[in-house]
């Protein structure tokens, strides 16, 4: 709130506070500093477009005195960040206060918590830190530790690959390249790259992921109709539904509720639902409408718009993630026209894998599918 006000004595009595006190590192001055950098964007009055770290660097007269002990507080983080012998928990914390800073500041920091022997949580809060940084070293760091990143750090580096344009390109450069396994790629991104408006990028999708998905979805149905007669098992399709539906749809509290809530579809034909998963864009929803938002500094958003003002749009993402975006931060926002839900899950599901997820999305006993224990 002191961030979207820009009002001078307030944010000289939050920042005093902060670098006054004679505790280095507790949690409420991460939190503070954290709410104030997502405030400060969205600041429309005098002190014009803002950020923390552009407030920290080039501060009006009447704070000059009080942001300079906040400087040497996130000079401090650095060596808080990289000593193994303090908790992780306040390791993260003082990462987080590093991407407040310039990065060429902090980089050669970023490339020591990136390192395999750091716990997974400070990996992780390193690439969180990285985020707003347009920098072309951020991609470079993922590059060269790619091999040595773990399946829950992994996810995360590809989600900062696909925040900018630029850094985006030179991931699937990568991928081509033979850095980066294209299969680490899910279905969902797949789509968007293969409709993606940089030239370079769409080809290079159609090179990695085999084109664009058939303009004729009808056809492709029919080529799984089988799926609706085929022997199945509702238990194999639970693991079709947790790996490719689960991000966006939710069943009987299973999954995450980005697009409709989907318990109720054991009341719909098998041959409705097969339409519905691969022609998601015969019938759209408006409020389950893809948005794109690039931002003033290159970064790419989409999701679900949930809330819209006069200062921000909310989007909602896969896994029920949620983005803010300050109105003077967006340089286009524009309807993909599309469902959340893409086409070409043919690329990702057999005729058989179809065939028992209808089984699982129709069955009567999906919560004691789901209780029962897997087979060994």
């Amino acid at each position: 709130m002191v961030g979207v006000r820009g009002d001078e004595q307030e944010l000289g009595l939050l920042l005093g506070t902060i670098g006054q006190s004679q505790q280095q590192g507790v949690w409420w001055q991460t939190a503070t500093l954290s709410g104030l950098a997502a405030g400060l964007p969205r600041h429309q009055g005098k002190l014009r477009r803002i950020s923390l770290p552009k407030l920290l660097a080039n501060p009006p007269e009447k704070l000059a005195d009080h942001v300079r002990p906040v400087r040497e507080l996130l000079a401090r983080t650095a060596a808080v960040s990289l000593d193994g012998k303090l908790p992780v928990v306040d390791r993260v914390a003082a990462i987080e206060l590093l991407g407040y800073q310039p990065f060429e500041q902090s980089a050669d920091t970023y490339e020591k918590l990136l390192a395999t022997d750091q716990p997974v949580e400070v990996q992780l809060a390193c690439i969180q830190a990285m985020q707003n940084s347009g920098h072309e070293r951020v991609a470079r760091m993922m590059f060269e530790h790619w091999p040595w990143f773990g399946p829950r750090v992994r996810p995360s580096a590809l989600d900062l690959l696909w925040r900018r344009i630029a850094f985006t390109r030179q991931a699937l450069e990568a991928m081509a390249a033979g850095g980066i396994n294209p299969a680490v790629v899910d279905i969902d991104r797949r789509m968007r790259l293969l409709r993606h408006r940089d030239v370079r990028i769409k080809s290079l999708a159609e090179k990695l992921f085999g084109g664009a998905v058939s303009a004729n979805r009808r056809e492709v149905a029919s080529r799984y109709t089988v799926a609706l007669t085929m022997k199945a098992s509702a238990r194999a399709g639970l693991k079709i539904f947790d790996r490719i539906c689960a991000k966006c749809h939710r069943v009987d509290g299973r999954g995450h509720e980005v697009g409709p809530d989907i318990s109720d579809v054991r009341n719909r034909s098998r041959e409705a639902l097969l339409y519905d998963i691969l022609d998601p864009n015969r019938a759209i929803d408006p409020k389950y409408t893809d948005y794109v938002i690039i931002t003033t500094d290159g970064r790419v958003f989409n999701g679900l718009m949930t809330a819209e003002t006069a200062d921000a749009i909310v989007l909602r993402q896969a896994e029920n993630k949620q983005q803010i975006i300050a109105r003077n931060q967006i340089e286009e926002i524009r309807a993909s026209g599309k469902s959340l839900m893409p086409e070409g899950v043919e690329k990702e599901i057999t005729v058989q894998q179809m065939a028992d997820l209808l089984e699982y999305l129709k069955a009567r006993n999906r919560a004691q599918i789901a209780a029962a224990p897997a087979k060994p």
